[in-house]
Parts: structure tokens; sequence; C-alpha cells
């Protein structure tokens, strides 16, 4: 991706939704909702969403719920960077990204910031090349210059063509031919005379387009400084800074551009408690945008309007938050059984009186019950079905199936279920000592003797069975701390990051790790945490979520006593999550544990919590003391 440009879509991707016969540029928004019908979505040939209704409403707060893999990403990136027709040309929507890539790292805050309008920087840019490119009086740029903007103008014409049918259709398939023919003309000449006088006009069309530089500028460091920067972080590259304030650089991108909807991707990652609380706030203070919110902490999603869900490539719309997503599944679970268990009956008792009226129709011969059994026949066949709609109201045809099945009622829809994560963790053998695992007496470090110590006389044991959580601002020592008690079996949050440089399959990944592990056992390994399917793909090709579970795949086979696990629920989704917590509350050895999720920290029923601040370790009675929203 180059900064300052609307990326495309990736290799293999297909999007498409209900066209319109008007262009959606033809007509102003009448508001900043979002209403899409029949998106279906694909990468590679997989289908992630078909025939789905997106429906965002203005001002509205949305978390967006599915497990890895299903496409949420995808999904945000596809509306923001306009990948699916049908997004308004006019509504503005900014796509908080977790500014990884190399080219974010070595980017300036500021840069960034002024990045984020696309359109405006693209102009820019573009000024800059022309204006060097006359001042140079470089013919070739300027060809260069000038295809570059023939291209842009036939795909905006070919972006009209695909959503305008009719006469508007026509006009626009004819400008679109009209600029196809003045490129392969462009292309076979050599030289053009007017060409200087071409850019040059072109170069004051687009400086009127655009306000001074400095203009720009003064309203970024605005943006930067309603989020708590000072003017001596704005020249600063993104990667001298920390995971909290590289969100501030992301939400300072979109106060600079000032969205209608706002799509916020796993945004708590890399935080710690007081920066996600702090987050919190700050999001619930933007009542005038639309947010779509992908995260894996419940408890940042306190306060969402409703729920997007996930699944079997459909979408759906649950009204409340995510705790009334869940109760409304399992009323909806609880509803569909019991209808399913009253059809049988009824079904099961019409079948009997079927035969019945068939046997005595037999012995007698009496015709009466033939047409008696074929009357029961025929209604258990068209009227029998659901007698109450999924609001507890009496079925109706006519309001409940409008234009389906008019002689028909429906059976009991099947919901589709993913298949239960269940994650385990071999029990550990039992230890001749009853004492500690690891007992760390008055420790102290520093990374270099000219640098004040990090920790300082830190004490902790860490006792069999024992369940410890770590909790702690950003910078202050915890991961160091587990460096150094961890020479048992680890987890590092980073290793997510490590991993996309692998090019080993997940398999040879394994084997590489064990070496005296038979290919079989490998493939249990990684099938014992839902990996068989990746068994054969890179490792730098899994998403977040897999990449966890290879790790944790790896860490069952050295059958640990203790386990160390820094901030391992960053990139997993709900249900693996979920997974985790009931493996580790089973698991009999040790854990301890580094996390800003305060659902986890509070699941894993921790013996003991510890805050590290100001090169110490502080013990806490409860997770709710530390941080309050």
């Amino acid at each position: 991706m180059t900064i300052g440009r609307r990326p495309g879509p990736p290799a293999g991707f297909q999007g498409s939704t209900q066209p319109s016969r008007f262009h959606v540029a033809d007509s102003a928004a009448t508001s900043s909702d979002l209403d899409l019908h029949a998106v279906s979505l694909s990468i590679g040939g997989r289908d992630l969403l078909v025939e789905a209704h997106l429906q965002l409403f203005q001002g509205m707060r949305y978390g967006l719920f599915g497990r890895n893999g299903t496409g949420k990403s995808l999904l945000l990136k596809s509306i923001a960077y306009r990948w699916l027709p049908g997004v308004p040309s006019d509504c503005s929507i900014f796509y908080v990204d977790q500014l990884e890539s190399e080219e974010h790292l070595d980017a300036t805050v500021i840069d960034l910031v002024l990045s984020a309008d696309f359109a405006t920087a693209t102009t820019l840019s573009r000024i800059d090349a022309l204006a060097a490119a006359l001042e140079a009086n470089d013919v070739g740029a300027l060809r260069a210059i000038k295809r570059e903007t023939m291209l842009e103008r036939i795909g905006d014409a070919e972006q009209v063509v695909s959503k305008t049918t009719g006469e508007r259709g026509y006009r626009a398939r004819g400008k679109l031919v009209a600029l196809q023919s003045d490129l392969s003309k462009f292309d076979l000449i050599d030289g053009d005379s007017s060409l200087v006088d071409e850019m040059q006009a072109l170069l004051v069309a687009l400086q009127s387009q655009v306000e001074d530089r400095s203009v720009y500028r003064v309203k970024a460091e605005k943006a930067l400084a309603s989020l708590g920067f000072d003017r001596s972080t704005f020249d600063r590259k993104l990667r001298q800074l920390s995971g909290g304030w590289r969100i501030r650089v992301a939400l300072a991108m979109a106060v600079y551009i000032e969205p209608q909807i706002l799509l916020l991707d796993e945004p708590t990652n890399h935080l710690d408690i007081s920066g996600i609380l702090w987050l919190k706030r700050y999001i619930a203070r933007l009542t005038d945008m639309t947010i779509v919110i992908v995260s894996h902490d419940r408890n940042f999603l306190d306060g969402i309007d409703y729920v997007l869900h996930l699944q079997n490539c459909k979408l759906t719309l649950y009204a409340g938050d995510y705790e009334t997503f869940v109760e409304t599944r399992e009323e909806q679970r609880l509803h569909r059984a019991t209808q399913r268990s009253a059809l049988d009956k009824k079904r099961s008792k019409m079948q009997a009186s079927i035969q019945a009226e068939r046997t005595r129709a037999s012995r007698s011969g009496d015709d009466k019950h033939l047409k008696q059994a074929a009357s029961r026949h025929k209604k258990l066949s068209e009227r029998l079905g659901v007698e109450t709609n999924q609001l507890g109201h009496r079925f109706k045809l006519n309001r409940d199936r409008v234009g389906w099945h008019h002689s028909r009622r429906g059976d009991v829809e099947e919901e589709f279920h993913e298949q239960a994560l269940v994650w385990r963790l071999p029990e550990p053998s039992a230890l001749r000592s009853p004492g500690p695992i690891i007992d760390v007496g008055n420790v102290s470090f520093a990374y270099a003797p000219s640098l004040p110590p990090t920790l300082t006389n830190v004490t902790l044991a860490v006792d069999q069975g024992a369940r410890i959580a770590i909790i702690g601002r950003n910078g202050q020592g915890k991961s160091t701390l587990m460096n150094l008690m961890a020479t048992i079996s680890y987890f590092e949050q980073h290793f997510v990051d490590v991993a996309r440089g692998v090019h080993d399959t997940c398999l040879e990944y394994v084997k590489r790790r064990f070496p005296s592990l038979s290919k079989q056992d490998a493939y249990a390994a990684l099938g014992a945490f839902h990996l068989a399917d990746q068994a054969q793909q890179p490792v730098r090709a899994l998403s977040g979520g897999q990449t966890v579970r290879l790790a944790f795949s790896c860490l069952a086979l050295e059958h640990p006593h203790a386990v160390f696990l820094d901030e391992p629920v960053n990139h997993l989704d709900l249900d693996a999550i979920d997974a985790l917590i009931e493996c580790l509350q089973e698991y009999t050895g040790a854990v301890v544990v580094i996390s800003h999720d305060i659902f986890f920290i509070k699941s894993l029923q921790c013996s003991a919590i510890y805050d590290v601040r100001g090169a110490g370790l502080h013990p806490v009675k409860s997770i709710d003391n530390v941080y309050k929203p």
C-alpha cells in the first residue's frame, strides 16, 4: 500500500452488490445511512458473504462479530476503500487500521494524518510531480502523468457503466468508448506539441482544487493535539511510539477527515487497560458518527446499539449489545427446539391416524376411510408446519411468508451451527516437590548499565496450579518480567508479527520445532487446535487467530508444568477466547498471564493479580479496583 493512496483489493478478491439503475454519484445523499443489498464477497474463490443485506443507520454503534477467517476485516476494508460497488461516493468513511506495515512505521506522525484524506493527498502528490516535470521539461514524465490521468478517468467511467442501465447506461458506455479511444491514440503518438501547455493547464486546475498546504498542516496538528500529542511528537516516526499512541495516531487520522462512518478493526490490540478505557470514553463522545467495531474485548463493546453477526456467509442484524445478542440467540434456539418438538409430536400423531384409517379401510372396504386418510395425508404434507413466528405471534401465511408457498406452512428452520471449539493442554506429570515451580526473589533488571532499572527487588513465587495475572500500563516491564521467568513454556504477544516472516508450512514449522515428532503426531497437534485444514498452508499466510492457535499447538507439545502467556487473546475471536478460557480452567498446571482483557482475567479466577508499576510488583485485591471506566 502507498501512503496517501486508497489501496486496491487483494489478489483474488470479488465483491458485488445489487446494482441500481442510477449511479450513486448522480444524486446527493439524503443521509449518512448505508444500505447495500445482495452483498457478496469472496477471496481466492472462497465465499465469505453471499447475498447479504448490510444496513448502517446514522449515529448508531455496531459490533461486527464472527470467527477468525470469516471476512470481518475484508468487509470493513471493502466498504472503506470502495471495493464494493454501491457505496456512495459522497459518504465519508474511514477505516482505522493497525498501522503495522513498514511503510506506516517509517512515516512521521504528521504525514500519516495528512495521508488520511486520500483525494487531497493524491492531488498534492500529482501537483508536485507535475511541477517537477514541467520545470525539468521532462516529456517522458509528463506523458506518464497524462497517461495515468487518462487511466483514472477510464476506471471511473467503467465504474459508472457497471452501475447504470437504460439511457444513462447507454450514454455512460459511449463516454467510456471515447476515453478508451483517446488512450489508444495517445499511445500511438510519440510526440505532442501541445502536451506541455495541456499539463500546465492541468497543474493550474489541480492547484485550484486544493488550499495552501499550511491549511492542511494546521488542521492535522489540531487533530493530533485533540488526542494529546504535543508538537515535539509531530515529526517522530510511528515506530518510535507505543501501541497506545499508535492507535491515537489512527484516531487523529479519523478526526482529520471527520468521517460519517468510522470502522474500527481490533482497536484495543496492544493497548493497556487504561488505554482501552480511554478509547472507550473517547468513542462514546463521537455521537454524530456511525461506528462499526470489530473487537475481542467484551467490556470494550458495552454500549453498542446493534450486533452484526457474520456466520455461514450470512450477515444477521440483532438489536442490543453483545450480552443481549447471546441471550437472543439462546432464546431463538429454545424457541426452535420447542417448535420442533411440538411439530414432531403432531406429525407422529397424524401419521398414526392416517395409518389407522388405512387399516380400517382395508378391513371394511369402506372408501370413506381411504378418503379420510388421503385428506389427512394432504394436511400433513401441506398444512402442517410452524404455528408461531419468531416473535411468538400466531403464524400467518400472508404476513410471515409473503410470496412464498401460499398453500404451505414452513418447517422449523434449523440454524447453522459452527463446530464447537475445544482446546486442551496435556496434563503435566506429577512433581516430587510440592514447592513453587518458580521462585523469583529480589530480582532487579536493567537493559544497560547506563539505563534506569526496569525492575527493582521483584519477588514472585509461582506455585503448582497457580493462576496469576500481571497487569499494568504499557512500558512498565510486564513482558520483561515474563521473559525472566519463562524458562518453561512462553507465548509471546508478538509471535503473530514474527510469524509473518516464516516461509514454512504449518506442518514444517511444527516438525522443525520438534524434530523427533512423527508426521502423524504433528498433524494431530495441529488438529487439536483446529488447524488440520491449514497444515500445508504457509505460516505467513495464516490469519492472526490461526497464528495464535499454531503457537498453542507447539505449546501443548512441550507438556509444560506451567504456561506463561503474554496477551494471548489478541487476534482471537470471541469463540476462540471462550475455548482458551475453558482450556486454562481445566489445565492443572500453573498459568501466568499478561492481559488487558478484564473479562478474560475475571474468567480465570486468578489466585493473585499483580500490577507492574514504578519498577515494582504490587499485589492487587481485585481487577475492578485498578481501573474504573
